[in-house]
């Protein structure tokens, strides 16, 4: 490889925003810089820097885990581009820097790039064998163009079918943002996760030309257009807008985790982390990850499902059969009304949605169903109808859960009130009404001591009432 290759090489780390870990970047540059005699950078006092540069290219456990499949499209016949195992557990290594273009570089060149990564996503998605994946990250990160879009399609894959990011040495920097987007993140004992942060060198080689009697001479129209180059000092302009485009890829970088995360890692923990990296059990307390475990432990923990998954859909159709001399016709379901089909349509689709969304989703409308129904018992307590009627509307309430609290009165004003005259206190202690419409608190609890027998009473009570009314 000739000067002009190196010097190609690392115009991708000077000038350019970078999402990578700080101390391998500076290692990059310095081994890259040096063969083109440029001065080294000091290695940034971090403690881990002696065990990134002490990191030599091991064996990466994925080559050793399943085939690469064949699949056969127009009458050809071609290797899908990531390892599948018999149990449908599918394999794609992302290991080295990370950068935009360079189609299928891998390990051996210490790079893995953008579009080759997108590539391997995208067939994976596609292919039916294909029933949960595994992304072995062995990364540092790199280039911040072409992350984000990275880690949306690895968002996109993991909402057709499960995907496990494991930081199997490293994760860090746009090799997280890439991890961002999976179903779920492990890390290795001894694993760097995290470094959310965006970083970016300029070297100003003007004094050091001037020492050796070269003058460079700029010829260029655009009062902006040669902001950053090394051949002269950094103007204060020049330096605001390679702050600004720091800044924008930061955001950037914070809202491909949040987005990718959720609530297990909102953009207010992403930043808190200021860049920092983790090992281990730590990234769980950082809310980076979400457990600790090996490559060897995701895996089986993969193939156990898939073979769980293989034998439900074997007794599935013998249960079918069990339940369909049970299951009514479809014609004796009412049709759905016009609003019943208005909120069926706006409601947001299920298909494809990512189990934490699903729950996300069910906890929300869990709570807004508990909270309707705590105001429905207050308006029903506070309207004058049921005075005097409490033990009927609570009865009333409870076996009509859907009947609006306005009907619950008009019901209550057509019933005629007890002859008997009881204080708001014994009525509470009878029906247990303040309990039930009182919020926050506890629940009456069914099996509580004293529950049955207010039940009974307010039931008592109301059959008698409505035999007086008959009568």
């Amino acid at each position: 490889m000739n000067a002009l290759r190196y010097a190609h090489i690392l115009t991708r780390l000077i000038d350019a925003p970078l999402w990578a870990h700080p101390v391998k970047a500076a290692i990059v540059y310095n081994l890259i810089g040096g063969r083109l005699g440029y001065p080294p950078l000091a290695v940034p006092d971090d403690p881990t820097a002696e065990r990134i540069a002490a990191m030599r290219r091991r064996p990466e456990a994925s080559r050793f885990v399943g085939e690469w499949p064949v699949s056969e499209e127009e009458g050809s016949r071609r290797v899908e581009p990531f390892r599948l195992t018999r149990q449908g557990v599918g394999v794609i290594t992302i290991s080295g820097l990370l950068i935009n273009r360079g189609a299928f570089v891998g390990s051996y060149s210490g790079e893995t790039s953008y579009e080759g990564v997108k590539h391997q996503l995208a067939r994976v998605a596609a292919d039916s064998r294909v029933k949960s994946l595994i992304l072995d990250l062995d990364t540092p990160g790199g280039e911040a163009n072409g992350a984000f879009e990275a880690a949306q399609a690895v968002r996109e894959a993991a909402a057709r079918k499960p995907v496990i990011a494991i930081a199997n040495g490293m994760a860090a920097s746009a090799g997280y943002a890439l991890a961002s987007g999976a179903t779920r993140i492990i890390a290795a004992p001894s694993a760097i996760s995290g470094s959310i942060g965006v970083s970016m060198l300029h070297l100003d080689f003007s004094r050091q030309l001037d020492h050796e009697g070269v003058t460079p001479t700029l010829i260029f129209e655009g009062a902006r257009k040669m902001d950053g180059n090394p051949l002269s000092p950094l103007t204060a302009d020049a330096e605001a807008t390679l702050r600004d485009e720091v800044h924008r890829y930061y955001e950037l970088f914070v809202e491909t985790v949040a987005t990718g995360r959720g609530r297990r890692t909102p953009a207010r923990a992403a930043r808190d982390t200021e860049g920092r990296v983790y090992v281990g059990r730590e990234a769980i307390d950082a809310r980076l990850i979400d457990d600790v475990g090996t490559f060897e432990e995701v895996l089986s923990d993969l193939t156990r499902r898939a073979g769980r998954q293989t034998d439900e859909r074997q007794a599935a159709p013998a249960a079918a059969g069990a339940k369909a001399t049970r299951m009514r016709p479809m014609q004796e379901f009412e049709p759905l009304d016009s609003a019943e089909t208005a909120t069926l349509e706006a409601s947001p689709p299920m298909v494809g949605m990512r189990q934490t969304e699903f729950d996300a989703r069910l906890t929300h409308a869990t709570a807004q169903g508990e909270a309707a129904q705590v105001a429905r018992f207050k308006a029903i307590g506070a309207d004058p109808r049921v005075k005097g009627k409490e033990a009927f509307a609570l009865r009333l309430a409870c076996e009509a859960p859907q009947m609006p609290a306005e009907a619950v009165g008009a019901m209550c004003e057509l019933t005629p009130a007890s002859s008997a005259r009881l204080s708001l206190a014994e009525r509470s202690a009878e029906t247990g009404a303040e309990a039930v419409s009182s919020a926050p608190g506890p629940r009456p609890d069914p099996a509580a001591a004293g529950w049955d027998v207010a039940v009974t009473r307010a039931n008592a009570r109301t059959q008698a009432d409505v035999r007086r009314a008959r009568a």
